[in-house]
C-alpha cells in the first residue's frame, strides 16, 4: 500500500530512534561497545526513507546524562525533531521546563528483568511531567506491565509501550510434517489486552518498531502478526519507528537490517489506507506535538 517510489508525500516520523555520540560526549561505562550514530548519521537515514519528522529516544548507556540527545535534538531541528529523556525523580520543574522548550516531550523507563521496583519512581515522575502533557515510554516486560498495570492505568499522563510492549511472539514451537508453526502469544498475553484497553481509553501508545525484538523468525512474521493485531483493534494510537542503529542487534553481535526494508513491511500491518496516514504522520504529530 505504500508507494515507495514517492515517499516524500508521506512526511513520515520515525518515533523510535537513538543518538550515540561517544566522541564528543564519553560513554559513562568504558566498556561500553556501542559504535558512534551520530544526528550526522542519522540525517542520511532521514534522507534515504524520506523521513520529515523524528523523535530521539535516550539510549540506555547515557543513562540521566541526556547531554547527547539534546545535543542531537539542536542538530536535527527541533521544529521537526523531538527527544524522550531518562531523569532522576528529584530533577527540578525549572529543567524540565527548560528541556520542554528545546523539544523535549516525554520520559523513559528502560526496566530490565530483576531489577528493583521502579513503581515509586514511574509515579513521582508522572506527577511531574503530567503538566508538561509529556508521555512517559517504557521498554519492559510483558510480564511487568502487566504486574504493574494497577499502576499504570492511574498515571496521569500518556503511556507509551515501546516495541509492541515486549511482548514475547510465540509461546512454543509446534512441528507437524517437517513445517514449523509459529503459536504466537502475543495476543494471547494478559499485557496484550491491557495495552489494548488503555489504547481504548485513550490513555496509552504502542510503537510497532523493532521487528527484530522478540522474534524468532527470519522475516520477522511472528512480531509482524502482533503488530498487525494492534492496528487492526486501534490504528489511532499505534506508532511506527526505526529503532535505528539498532543496539540490541549490535550486543548480540546479528546482522543489522535495512531501514527500508523495515519501512516496506509496515504494509504487512496495516489493512487499510488511512492507517499509513495515521501511523506515519498524524498519530505521532498528535502526541509529540509537532
Amino acid at each position: 500500500m505504500i508507494d515507495f517510489t514517492s515517499l516524500e508525500k508521506y512526511d513520515i516520523c520515525d518515533c523510535h530512534h537513538h543518538i550515540y555520540n561517544p566522541k564528543e560526549f564519553p560513554y559513562p561505562d568504558t566498556n561500553t561497545t556501542q559504535p558512534a550514530s551520530t544526528a550526522e548519521d542519522y540525517m542520511k537515514i532521514k534522507k534515504d526513507l524520506h523521513i520529515k519528522r523524528s523523535v530521539i529516544v535516550q539510549p540506555s548507556c547515557y543513562g540521566t546524562d541526556n547531554s547527547c540527545s539534546l545535543d542531537a535534538l539542536e542538530k536535527l531541528d527541533s521544529s521537526v525533531t523531538r527527544a524522550i529523556v531518562v531523569i532522576d525523580d528529584d530533577i527540578t520543574m525549572d529543567e524540565l521546563k527548560r528541556m520542554d522548550s528545546l523539544g523535549v516531550k516525554g520520559v523513559r523507563f528502560n526496566i530490565a528483568p530483576g531489577t528493583e521496583n521502579h513503581v515509586n519512581s514511574i509515579k513521582i515522575q508522572a506527577g511531574k511531567i503530567a503538566d508538561l502533557d509529556w508521555s512517559m515510554h517504557f521498554w519492559m516486560s510483558a510480564d511487568y506491565t502487566y504486574e504493574i498495570r494497577n499502576v499504570l492505568q492511574e498515571l496521569p499522563c500518556q503511556l507509551v509501550f515501546d516495541h509492541r510492549g515486549h511482548l514475547p511472539a510465540h509461546s512454543d514451537i509446534i512441528s507437524s510434517q517437517s513445517t514449523t508453526n509459529l503459536s504466537p502469544a502475543g495476543i494471547n498475553h494478559p499485557a496484550f489486552d491491557f495495552i489494548c484497553e488503555m489504547m481504548a481509553k485513550e490513555k496509552a501508545w504502542v510503537k510497532i518498531s523493532g521487528l527484530y525484538l522478540d522474534s524468532i523468525c527470519d522475516d520477522y512474521k511472528d512480531t509482524l502478526k502482533i503488530g498487525k493485531e494492534y492496528v487492526k483493534i486501534n490504528s489511532d494510537r499505534v506508532l511506527w519507528g526505526t529503532d535505528w542503529p539498532h543496539p540490541v542487534l549490535h550486543i548480540n553481535n546479528q546482522p543489522m537490517p535495512d531501514e527500508l526494508d523495515l519501512l516496506k513491511m509496515i504494509d504487512q500491518e496495516i489493512s487499510a489506507k488511512d492507517d499509513l496516514q495515521k501511523i506515519l504522520v498524524e498519530n505521532p504529530a498528535k502526541l509529540f506535538h509537532f
